[in-house]
């Protein structure tokens, strides 16, 4: 039995997240190609971190760890699940499942994190993998701009269009290292607000676009398996 928890954490997003026992792969999925080209995204190095800001910048909010990720307009549903690695990071299977028909997607390579982007066409896997959900393409973005793990989103912009990662060379208990700031692009279209947005809210794993003041976070997301 499913059991749903709504946990808040904080005014600009709200986690949805669905509880389940470890569900079988499906027998029949959707095609996903692979590129290792860019595709249209632009990653530019950043000089250091950037502080969010109401009215440019807001903290991200990958989905770490098993669980489901409701698209923003409801077209589908990202499941996280079967742990395939527990060393350094977790990491899941991640299964794209269509609400109206369609064939499941089941993503190639396990992930410890996810994030779809406001208009439910974009979703980012670790290392930096960007999934088209509307062309079922996914964009090999660390292999394409060679950056290696660990990278995590850590902003995004109010509009949607962008992100801010960081990237580290272990996963956690590593002050010693170095940090690098990056500035992800997304291609440039419409961004649909079909889905019913309360100001101020939002879903775990989901970017959401700003609809009126967004609480200022301090906090930077976590490495995997960092508190």
């Amino acid at each position: 039995m499913t059991r749903i928890c709504l946990l808040s954490i904080g005014l600009g997003f709200i986690g949805l997240v669905a509880e389940s026992s470890p569900s079988q792969e499906p027998a029949r999925t959707r095609p996903i190609v692979t590129a290792d080209s860019a595709g249209g995204f632009v990653l530019r190095r950043l000089d250091g971190p950037i502080a969010p800001d109401a009215s440019t910048w807001i903290q991200a909010a990958p989905k770490f760890g098993p669980g489901t990720i409701e698209a923003p307009d409801r077209s589908f549903r990202l499941i996280l699940d079967r742990l395939t690695e527990a060393g350094d990071v977790a990491r899941f299977r991640a299964t794209v499942r269509p609400a109206i028909g369609g064939l499941p997607a089941l993503l190639p390579d396990a992930t410890s994190y996810a994030l779809v982007s406001p208009d439910s066409r974009w979703i980012v896997f670790e290392p930096l993998d960007v999934l088209d959900v509307r062309a079922w393409r996914l964009y090999r973005l660390s292999t394409a701009f060679g950056v290696q793990p660990y990278v995590v989103p850590q902003l995004a912009s109010v509009d949607g269009r962008r992100l801010i990662v960081s990237r580290r060379a272990c996963a956690f208990d590593c002050p010693e290292m170095p940090t690098e700031f990056f500035e992800l692009t997304f291609p440039q279209q419409p961004i649909a607000d079909a889905f019913p947005i309360v100001a101020g809210t939002g879903y775990e794993g989901a970017i959401v676009p700003a609809t009126s003041t967004w609480h200022q976070f301090s906090a930077r997301a976590s490495l995997p398996g960092e508190t």
